[in-house]
């Protein structure tokens, strides 16, 4: 219960919703923080919460990232977390087609010149 709350703790915003299998230590952690908790148990042939908490987008997004994840023959678990933020910013962002908006993005990027370290990436609270 410890290792969960130290790590979930920091990394919930207050609006969360938290959705996870029916294990008791999930339950025990949304109830003392007060977060939305929602349970999905695959076993139990339960695949969709109020319409729109599915089964199927948490396999999906997981398959997404393995398939990724796997271009690079696995990575260092000392980057991982650069990893998963630049995965979810490019998933984030593949329905943006429009050629402006990625000059533009590349452009900005461009601009102000800045010096960054994996450390201070890596602590980085990322908005997405």
């Amino acid at each position: 219960m410890q290792q969960i709350d130290n790590t979930l703790t920091s990394q919930l915003k207050n609006d969360t919703v938290l959705i996870s299998d029916a294990h008791k230590s999930y339950k025990s952690y949304t109830s003392t923080n007060d977060v939305e908790h929602i349970i999905i148990n695959g076993s139990k042939k339960e695949y969709v919460k109020k319409g729109i908490y599915h089964l199927n987008n948490i396999n999906n997004y997981h398959s997404r990232l393995k398939k990724w994840i796997g271009w690079f023959n696995g990575v260092s678990t000392k980057y991982l977390q650069l990893y998963l933020v630049w995965f979810q910013f490019l998933d984030n962002r593949k329905m943006e087609c429009d050629l402006s908006k990625k000059k533009q993005m590349l452009i900005l990027v461009s601009v102000h010149g800045t010096w960054e370290t994996a450390d201070k990436l890596r602590l980085r609270d990322y908005a997405f």
